[in-house]
């Protein structure tokens, strides 16, 4: 059996109609940076958002991650969520904010 996106999809509608996929990690997926004074959406080097990233495009769903770009609050402009990718949205991507105190403590 190959696996491909189409046949991956086939299988989470069939077993998981009834579900909507939540991922959660503590890396987003896509990052807003400043860049020349406008913001820029980017996607951080990272194997595994990259491979989730596939996923959550192929079956949608939400993905919950800590917003850590500079312009982040900026580009959910108060709804603390975003549709990704964004040049052919297919999920949502919810942030959530960590105090530079919680941040320093989970890396302790």
């Amino acid at each position: 059996m190959v696996w491909n996106k189409q046949r991956l999809k086939s299988l989470v509608e069939e077993k998981l109609s009834d579900y909507q996929i939540i991922l959660v990690s503590n890396r987003e997926p896509y990052m807003h940076i400043y860049r020349g004074g406008e913001v820029e959406v980017i996607m951080p080097a990272s194997g595994m958002a990259i491979a989730l990233d596939s996923l959550m495009q192929t079956c949608g769903g939400t993905w919950i991650a800590a917003g850590s770009g500079e312009a982040d609050q900026e580009a959910v402009a108060g709804q603390d969520a975003v549709m990704v990718p964004p040049q052919d949205p297919r999920y949502k991507l919810r942030r959530v904010w960590l105090t530079k105190r919680t941040q320093r403590s989970m890396k302790m």
